[in-house]
């Protein structure tokens, strides 16, 4: 009994429209080999027959290639295992998109839905003998005519990015081009075919861990679904085993079903169970279930699942503010502010995506001190690879469905395949101790509501329109009917909420006091200050975001070559206006610059500041126990899919990258949000000067947060220091306090001499031991007169030969020193604040042992 994947013998063609597949495969001229797992777009660029998608100038020479269709074709042998077997099924794990499927000249399947497995019991189909040759033929049309077609068939739709007839085709939406990458319209098999005899099937597996609300007890409920091909009077032998985190066993029991197959349900009781907590809260204990189904001593399918004792709850109601509903996170009692990012697909090509790739960006996250990710709705139900890593790391998993800012429609045949893609992601994905939430859509209620289409939550769920009918949000029926559904049946545990932003009582999905907000007032639509992050918050901050240039390394791979100047730039950034937009808000806050080092090293800069002053602003909201504000924020967004400009704080980190070593490069921002989300923070800000103080003086608001276990504290005190731009120390005093854990604590409103001057605040323990320092510059960055910093730096040899530890003191005030090193290098912090009191010491990693370069904002100054 086995699997057999289907990982050879591939070859593809391309094709006219429709061209008849007996025409196709008699003539043998055109085919090409061909991976499987892959996408047809990948074999022929790396096959010389295409331009690299990756370089942005190959965008216009690839777009015809979009609307042709691609056939696969595969001649393989049957296995020649001579044990007992049942009927030979083909499994297709993933067909992306629109794809009809042939084996020996007989139609299989067709399948219109990337997101949806297929298997098929094809054993009167095959050819017999071990030596006979089988050919799998599969036709892929082309997605983007498909989408076309159906606009043009069922009525026009409304969306941002892309082309509007996505909406009618279930693939990933991103392909069809975005405002952060270009559009790569592919198809192929991208995920793994494979030929299985097993006469014995595991057709669902439901495994609950529910912790008491008192955290000392759980339950384990078990409910293995089996079908056999085997007659009523076998016996199959059903063992089950559950491991404790430690790997000690605590349950192993072996039932017994008819051949045919049938249901267990089992309950164990856990006592003391260790509990599974998000990062940054406690250890990720992990709780083993393996099953197996075997007949005559013959193991015929197994599974193991990995679970969490872990308990969560959307808090969505009005009990802590009479002005609209909370939204925030309880795990295991505790309150977690969820400070984290979105998640889009790392690559173009979605079937080169590697665990090890995935896990480094995780990494990344959990080095800026993240504990969520928000897997976005225009990506993909990610890989088990995924999940499982975030399971180990403890970050809290917002999944969105796979809709994305369109609307999309309610037509049944549409609704029906929502369905079955709904609930093959469900429930794969449900026992994951990461996962909480499991959300709609991507701004679909926006751009209903910007449209005039949507009047609230509790209207009517309009049907589809005719297509000589005006347009209608008839994709209501897909959120809060057909996905809320699944989500009830096959999930109950976990938090369903219809879509981002959403709001349960306002018209507008994206209220500042119900549900959860994408705040794009700064950068897009009005392009407010970011300095105003803080009058913007929400409930809960799904998303917010400021484009930064990345490094020229990564800028160099985009263009295919290295760039002259600013203005090639322009051909990485897909959004709309983008060049325009940094302009805008590199003009307000920074010197301007007009060489292209600099002009990175700004960008990067605008958006560190961008970044931490939201953090900043949507964690003091977080409140306390009765006032609970933010519950979270999500940077819009963690990784790329390719050497672009755009919001993301990770510069593209291919699959070979992780494979050769070289390390994810980081944007400036990534420390920036470090310290801001670090378990103790504390923050400052500008108040309006009191009626007391005199001419020239200001007042600052102090606040501290504080995220992690409860720990018994000795008294705090907090130092307040002044300084003027050139150095000079103007006031320092230290006071007292007192800060209340998993909350955030204000501490108070200073007087200080004068608004202009630049204030550190540090929290500091009974032996003076620092716990957190911010420092709190005059507004904007451009108008502070620094000079040119004078840096001491000292190196030391590391424990390798690859690092070496720096030792760095200022003379003057410095904003924003920058150190970088080769391409490969890595640093413990960067991008720092220094005053002339203070010395830092910093872990370079880097093989090439690269001299120091540094920039700062008085570098730009200087000019």
């Amino acid at each position: 009994m086995g699997k057999w994947f289907l990982v050879s013998g591939w070859s593809l063609k391309v094709a006219n429209a429709r061209a008849d597949r007996l025409e196709v495969l008699a003539d043998e001229t055109g085919w090409i080999p061909a991976d499987v797992p892959g996408l047809a777009h990948d074999t022929l660029w790396r096959a010389g027959r295409l331009p690299n998608p990756y370089v942005s100038s190959s965008a216009p020479r690839l777009a015809s290639s979009f609307l042709q269709d691609v056939w696969y074709r595969c001649r393989f042998q049957l296995p020649s295992d001579k044990s007992e077997r049942g009927p030979f099924r083909l499994v297709f794990e993933g067909l992306d998109t629109e794809a009809t499927v042939w084996l020996n000249g007989e139609k299989l399947l067709h399948s219109d839905n990337m997101f949806c497995s297929h298997t098929v019991q094809v054993e009167s189909l095959l050819k017999p003998g071990e030596d006979a040759e089988q050919e799998l033929v599969i036709r892929f049309a082309s997605a983007l005519r498909t989408a076309q077609e159906r606009l043009a068939t069922f009525g026009p739709r409304v969306v941002w990015n892309g082309d509007a007839g996505r909406v009618y085709v279930r693939k990933a939406q991103y392909a069809f081009g975005w405002d952060f990458g270009p559009a790569l319209v592919s198809c192929g098999p991208w995920r793994p075919i494979f030929l299985s005899d097993s006469r014995v099937h595991l057709t669902n597996f439901r495994a609950d861990m529910l912790l008491a609300d008192d955290l000392e007890s759980a339950t384990l409920r078990l409910h293995p679904t089996v079908s056999g091909d085997l007659l009523d009077t076998d016996v199959l032998d059903v063992s089950i085993r559950v491991h404790d985190p430690q790997g000690r066993e605590l349950y192993a029991q072996t039932d017994t079903l008819p051949g045919s197959g049938g249901q267990l349900w089992r309950e164990l009781p856990i006592e003391k169970p260790a509990l599974w907590w998000p990062a940054g809260h406690g250890p990720q204990s992990l709780y083993q279930v393996a099953l197996s189904v075997s007949h005559n001593a013959q193991t015929l399918c197994q599974k193991t699942l990995r679970l969490g004792a872990r308990k969560v709850e959307l808090v969505t109601d009005f009990a802590q503010h009479t002005d609209g509903e909370s939204f925030y996170f309880v795990v295991n009692n505790r309150p977690v502010f969820c400070g984290g990012a979105n998640w889009i697909p790392p690559e173009l090509v979605l079937p080169s995506v590697s665990r090890k790739q995935v896990s480094h960006l995780l990494d990344e996250a959990l080095f800026m001190g993240m504990c969520m990710v928000r897997v976005w709705g225009g990506g993909i139900y990610e890989t088990d690879d995924f999940y499982d890593l975030c399971d180990e790391k403890g970050l809290l998993v917002w999944q969105d469905f796979a809709f994305a800012c369109g609307l999309y429609p309610g037509h049944k045949w549409f609704l029906n395949s929502v369905a079955q893609e709904a609930e093959q992601a469900v429930k794969r994905l449900r026992h994951h101790p990461s996962l909480v939430l499991f959300a709609g859509n991507n701004e679909d209620y926006s751009i209903a509501q910007s449209l005039g289409l949507y009047d609230g939550p509790r209207t009517p769920l309009p049907s589809p329109p005719e297509p000589d009918q005006p347009m209608r949000f008839d994709g209501r029926a897909i959120y809060e009917d057909t996905l809320a559904q699944v989500v009830a049946e096959h999930a109950p545990h976990v938090p369903y909420w219809p879509g981002s932003p959403y709001g349960r009582q306002s018209a507008d999905p994206n209220d500042r006091l119900d549900g959860d907000r994408h705040i794009w007032d700064v950068w897009h639509g009005a392009q407010q200050d970011y300095q105003a992050y803080g009058t913007l918050c929400g409930r809960f901050v799904s998303e917010f975001g400021m484009q930064g240039v990345p490094s020229l390394h990564t800028i160099t791979t985009g263009l295919g070559f290295a760039p002259d100047g600013i203005s090639i730039l322009a051909g990485l950034n897909k959004g709309q206006d983008g060049p325009e937009r940094i302009e805008t808000y590199l003009s307000r806050n920074l010197p301007s610059v007009n060489d292209l080092p600099r002009y990175i090293y700004a960008s990067q800069l605008l958006q560190a500041e961008a970044l931490s002053h939201g953090f900043a602003a949507f964690r003091r909201q977080f409140g306390q126990a009765e006032t609970r504000g933010t519950g979270g924020a999500l940077v819009w967004q963690l990784d790329d899919c390719w050497p672009g400009v755009s919001w993301s704080v990770l510069e593209h980190h291919s699959a070979q990258d992780a494979a050769t070593g070289i390390p994810v490069r980081r944007k400036a921002a990534c420390y920036a949000i470090k310290r801001v989300l670090a378990p103790w923070a504390v923050g400052l800000a500008h108040n309006e000067p009191s009626p007391q103080s005199g001419s020239g003086s200001a007042q600052i608001e102090v606040w501290a947060c504080h995220s992690g276990p409860a720990n018994k504290l000795r008294t705090l005190s907090l130092r307040l220091s002044g300084f003027s731009a050139h150095g000079e120390q103007r006031f320092s005093k230290t006071i007292p306090v007192e800060i209340i854990q998993n909350a955030t604590t204000e501490l108070g409103v200073y007087d200080v001499l004068n608004p202009n001057l630049i204030v550190r605040a540090e929290l500091l323990d009974t032996d003076s031991v620092l716990v957190a320092r911010c420092v709190l510059w005059p507004q904007p960055l451009r108008n502070v007169p620094l000079e040119e910093p004078e840096v001491l730096l000292e190196e030391f040899p590391g424990d390798d030969e690859t690092t070496r530890l720096i030792r760095i003191s200022v003379a003057r005030p410095t904003k924003g020193l920058w150190l970088s090193a080769s391409e490969h290098a890595v640093f413990s912090d960067n991008l720092l604040d220094l005053l002339p009191d203070e010395t830092v010491e910093i872990l370079v990693r880097d093989p090439m042992q690269t001299p120091i370069r540094l920039l700062s904002l008085g570098t730009l100054q200087k000019r």
